[in-house]
């Protein structure tokens, strides 16, 4: 599994951050503390309403803001891991059941059903606690579904909000990026690997289908889904070294779609050879449908912005 350094994460936060807030049409507010590297960010799905944030900083710890980040609390009690929390993923119903999951690399995964004040370990069935990505089913408040990827490559599924687990995919494929879908295929998941390999599950993870592999693009780094997949057929793969690539039949086939990105720094000379386009990140629009905007930040030139479906791109300002 790629790790990023800490220099990369900053980035991807801190890009998370311009991206999320341009689309809630809303703005954040950091207070000095915490002001070290962000390692994991997550929004409520209510923001708008309750205003409520979780970030993991390697010094600060897990925090919480409930003001937009005017103000944090630390988030301690029950959590008592040695390592690094590698995920933060939080509960479509959070508004009703407060519900949220952090994972950290060689403790597992921790649950609070209490907005994150108190926390349980949730390993029941795990046999790598070595997890690096979460997430989170479109639907958990019905059906308590949730994946986690290890660090050997290793799927995990609970279908009990965490209460117990088993491996859904052995060792050797080593997830970068996986995404739930939404509205009408709430069951539809697809995950990336290191490859460039993209697999889909239309049973929650039970069986997979190798659906797609970009050659020569190192890592799948992002999945952005379409608010509206199950009739636009719309998602957004990100790459390690080819930029953004897009399907609009649900993954049966993608097409690069990287006019106007760059990843080089601006005072970059060296013409020789193809440009690599290193995406770190993807967010799409929630109006996608009459907006067609999706958000794509890179390392050197951090964001960028288009407004047509992917079709050109233009510097975020």
């Amino acid at each position: 599994m790629h790790k990023s350094s800490g220099r990369y994460k900053k980035l991807l936060v801190l890009s998370l951050l311009i991206m999320v807030f341009s689309l809630l049409g809303t703005r954040v507010t950091f207070a000095h503390n915490p002001h070290d590297i962000i390692d994991a960010l997550e929004l409520s799905p209510s923001y708008d309403q309750d205003k409520t944030l979780f970030i993991f900083c390697p010094v600060e710890g897990l925090q919480k803001s409930v003001d937009g980040g005017l103000s944090w609390k630390l988030l301690a009690k029950g959590l008592d891991n040695r390592g690094p929390i590698s995920s933060i993923a939080i509960s479509p119903s959070f508004q009703f059941d407060q519900t949220l999951f952090v994972s950290a690399e060689g403790d597992g995964i921790y649950r609070s059903q209490d907005g994150g004040a108190s926390w349980v370990k949730v390993n029941n069935g795990l046999d790598n606690l070595n997890i690096t990505l979460l997430s989170i089913s479109a639907d958990y408040g019905s059906d308590k579904t949730l994946l986690a990827a290890d660090t050997q490559g290793g799927l995990h599924k609970t279908k009990s909000g965490g209460d117990s687990w088993y491996r859904i995919l052995d060792s050797g494929t080593q997830i970068t990026a996986m995404a739930f879908f939404a509205d009408q295929q709430k069951n539809t998941v697809l995950i990336g690997d290191r490859n460039g390999a993209l697999c889909l599950s239309t049973d929650g993870g039970e069986l997979w289908q190798q659906r797609f592999r970009i050659s020569n693009a190192g890592a799948i780094t992002s999945i952005t889904v379409s608010p509206n997949v199950s009739t636009d057929g719309t998602l957004f793969v990100g790459t390690e070294k080819s930029g953004v690539f897009k399907t609009v039949d649900g993954g049966i086939s993608f097409v690069a779609v990287n006019n106007g990105l760059s990843n080089c720094p601006p005072t970059t000379t060296d013409q020789s050879g193809p440009e690599p386009i290193f995406i770190r990140s993807l967010t799409i629009s929630p109006d996608y449908e009459t907006d067609a905007t999706v958000f794509a930040s890179t390392w050197y030139q951090a964001v960028f912005q288009s407004n047509d479906g992917g079709s050109s791109w233009q510097l975020y300002n």
